[in-house]
Parts: structure tokens; C-alpha cells; sequence
């Protein structure tokens, strides 16, 4: 039993290696897709992550709600895509406080060279209150600002 638990999480890991450092990232917000937050401009939502690799898994601990994101690395690719989910927030939306019943975050990212990525940012609020459900999808780049020990 044991070893075939052994075998099955060796097998979803991967034995690949990546490019991209592990390490914290700094975000910074591009493009704007969607925006029905009127976020984009809080520095809030574009803070650092410290990104964790093993194999083809990644988790990215989001500073914006201390979220966690996890998720893999496409196949043949160094391209990731991470999700995560934050509950009982609160957040300034369009002006007016918020209590955000849950906030889901996805990153999708491609490595650019090892100590940068670029992609997009989905962020999906729901709320009791109408006013405040919302989503804002951008474009950001990230740059490795800490090495991983």
C-alpha cells in the first residue's frame, strides 16, 4: 500500500525541472481585460508571491489575503496555471466597503526567462451585497526579487 502511494505521488510530481527560480516575485498589473471592481489601481491587489516548485506541481502564497494558489506546469511547456481561494475578506470596491464572501484568484503564467514570468490575473468577488460581486481580469509580469534558500 505504502509503496504504491509512493509510486502514485512520484508520478503526479514529475520528475521535470523548470526554469523559473523559486522565490518571491513582485507582480505588477498590464493590460486591463475587465474591470468591474475599479481595482486596478489598488497596490493591494499586485503584491509579492513566493513561488514553490516540485516538479511539475507549483504553489504560489499570494500576499493579497494570504491566499494560496496551486496548480501544475502544462506538459512540454514552462507555463503554469494556479488557483486559489480566499473567504471572508473585506476589500474597497467601487468606493464602497465590502465584505467579500469569497474571493477566487487564478494565475496563468509562462516563464520568460528564470527570474521573470508574464501572464493574467482573474479575480472573481462574490458577495451578499450585489454592488460588490465583481471580477477584474488583467495581464501582469512578475519579477524575482528573493532566491528561494
Amino acid at each position: 500500500m505504502k509503496r504504491t502511494f509512493l509510486a502514485i505521488a512520484v508520478a503526479l510530481c514529475g520528475c521535470r525541472t523548470h526554469t523559473l527560480v523559486d522565490g518571491t516575485y513582485q507582480f505588477t498589473a498590464g493590460e486591463v481585460v475587465r474591470d468591474d471592481c475599479g481595482l486596478v489601481g489598488h497596490p493591494e491587489l499586485f503584491v509579492t508571491g513566493e513561488l514553490h516548485t516540485t516538479g511539475n506541481l507549483v504553489r504560489l502564497d499570494y500576499a493579497l489575503f494570504s491566499t494560496e494558489l496551486s496548480g501544475s506546469y502544462r506538459a512540454s511547456e514552462e507555463a503554469m496555471s494556479l488557483d486559489g481561494l480566499a473567504v471572508n475578506q473585506q476589500l474597497t470596491i467601487n468606493g464602497a466597503q465590502c465584505l467579500i464572501t469569497q474571493a477566487a484568484l487564478r494565475l496563468d503564467a509562462s516563464a520568460n526567462d528564470p527570474t521573470k514570468m508574464a501572464g493574467s490575473w482573474s479575480f472573481e468577488l462574490a458577495s451578499a451585497t450585489p454592488a460588490c460581486v465583481c471580477k477584474l481580469w488583467v495581464s501582469t509580469s512578475a519579477a524575482l526579487t528573493h532566491a528561494a534558500p
